[in-house]
């Protein structure tokens, strides 16, 4: 999702603070009311002694991370995701080590690929994004798990990932 007159853009690791770097020629409260839309509802702009705090004047500054940074850091929260939710999910379907370890390859694989989709579409476009998608990943998950043990123990590791997925934020 590209902004006109953004030649740059960062956002720290929380995610939660961009910064945009101008052409020259931009307004920049065009270019912040164009951003404040695309992010929609809970988002605002730095205030000008805010924004000096948050240490960025230019591209490249090292704790600011740029769109290839910010997936490399989504895929890791896919495997941390999949590695504990999916032993979770394995201990509750009482699962053999080499299942359990079949079942978090396969969540990280679809886990992976959902956060590469939404980073694919221009980000996410609403709060609370993840529910949909990491529900679309654990069927995925759970479908392809069934396909190589047994769908009763495939289902007992499907419900715990929804447990999962109604215990996060």
């Amino acid at each position: 999702m590209a902004i006109e007159g953004v030649l740059a853009a960062q956002t720290e690791p929380t995610g939660r603070t961009f910064a945009l770097f101008l052409e020259s020629a931009a307004s920049a409260d065009l270019v912040a009311a164009e951003a404040l839309r695309l992010l929609g509802s809970g988002t605002c702009r730095l205030d000008d002694a805010a924004a000096a705090l948050e240490n960025v004047s230019e591209p490249g500054v090292p704790e600011w991370l740029d769109a290839r940074a910010v997936r490399l850091l989504s895929r890791l929260e896919a495997r941390i995701l999949a590695l504990r939710w999916g032993s979770r999910a394995g201990e509750a379907a009482g699962l053999a080590q080499s299942e359990a370890d079949r079942l978090v390859m396969l969540l990280r694989r679809d886990l992976c690929a959902e956060f590469d989709r939404v980073h694919d579409e221009g980000g996410a476009r609403e709060r609370g994004w993840h529910r949909a998608a990491f529900a679309a990943a654990f069927a995925r998950t759970v479908e392809a798990f069934a396909r190589e043990t047994d769908a009763a123990r495939a289902a007992l590791a499907g419900a715990e990932l929804e447990r999962c997925l109604d215990s996060s934020p």
